[in-house]
């Protein structure tokens, strides 16, 4: 586990300092030619903190493992490597062994016998059994300065196991409640702006802004339209929804020669799928909390992202189209 963590974050570190790097690469090339590039980076930064694959260590990829058969013919090569005078010193030393032995268990019999028959005379004289001396019984017990030497060592050793594991779970303990507190925390902002949205939303969309909405759709040649929803409280127009897209706009905000440019712009970031790019970011910076880097990468995304679609918008128009559309970006 502990490998694991210093996994994570020195994955983030070095996520950090590619994010530096990125951002002191394009400020010297420019933002008209480095958001193109720099969108892919982040995503693969993204991908590669959301799925912290460990490659294996050279060790591992190159381990060689001896089969159990080719093992056991080393230890029977190595077996008959003994010399006969070896295995014959070695047979004599068993034999004064196994006759030793037998000299020992008859002496301790005839001994035995003699104790056995002396012991029941005592016992019989006395009237009372044989059941042990004090100083046998205390032979038996552990000594009491080595009972209260062990204890120290023993709370000494749970102590230095405690906080060799004690790391890595406060560790984790407070990572998860950094998540669970930016969970909760996105879902009450994410729930009151949409309370807002829905709040300040009214149907009646008058006939002509339909009609410039549909023939935009066309032009962009998408087949499912997201839902169209006026909205005078939003300052700006707003894409929302992945499962069920809706575009809130404001009908007092635009004029009619603007709006076909403030739908394309919505359209546009709903063909490039910028929602769940946008979540992907999300997702990343509410997982790793603690990592500072992945805020100012999602800030710099956010950019791209602006500026990618702009550049979608403002593609084939003429310059006075062109002109109007800096307008509604200015109002924006």
């Amino acid at each position: 586990m502990t490998e694991q963590i210093l996994h994570i974050l020195k994955l983030n570190l070095w996520v950090g300092i590619g994010v530096l790097l990125v951002i002191g690469v394009s400020s010297l090339a420019g933002k008209r030619y480095s958001s193109h590039w720099r969108y892919a980076v982040w995503m693969f930064f993204a991908l590669a903190l959301l799925i912290p694959v460990r490659t294996p260590g050279t060790a591992q990829v190159w381990e060689l493992k001896i089969p159990a058969s080719a093992q056991r013919e080393a230890d029977a090569a190595a077996d008959a490597d003994k010399t006969p005078d070896r295995v014959k010193e070695q047979n004599q030393m068993d034999a004064a062994v196994q006759d030793a032995d037998y000299n020992v268990d008859t002496a301790g019999e005839t001994v035995s016998g003699e104790q056995n028959q002396r012991e029941t005379q005592e016992t019989a004289a006395a009237g009372q059994s044989y059941v042990g001396t004090p100083a046998a019984q205390s032979d038996l017990q552990p000594a009491a300065g080595e009972e209260v030497k062990r204890q120290p060592e023993a709370e000494q050793e749970g102590t230095q196991r405690a906080w060799h594991f004690g790391i890595p779970q406060i560790f984790l303990a407070v990572w998860a409640g950094g998540i669970a507190v930016g969970v909760i925390l996105r879902l009450v902002i994410g729930r009151a702006a949409l309370h807002r949205l829905h709040r300040w939303s009214r149907g009646g969309i008058p006939e002509e802004m339909q009609q410039i909405y549909r023939e935009t759709c066309r032009r962009s040649g998408l087949g499912k339209w997201p839902a169209l929803i006026l909205n005078d409280d939003a300052a700006s127009p707003v894409l929302t929804g992945i499962l069920r897209p809706r575009i809130y706009v404001s009908e007092q905000l635009y004029t009619a020669e603007e709006l076909p440019l403030v739908f394309e712009h919505e359209l546009y970031h709903y063909r490039r799928k910028d929602l769940w790019y946008k979540l992907l970011l999300s997702t990343v910076t509410l997982i790793y909390w603690f990592n500072p880097f992945l805020y100012l990468m999602k800030r710099e995304a956010d950019k791209d992202v602006e500026y990618l679609v702009d550049a979608c918008v403002a593609s084939g128009k003429t310059k006075e189209e062109r002109m109007r559309y800096n307008r509604v970006l200015l109002k924006t």
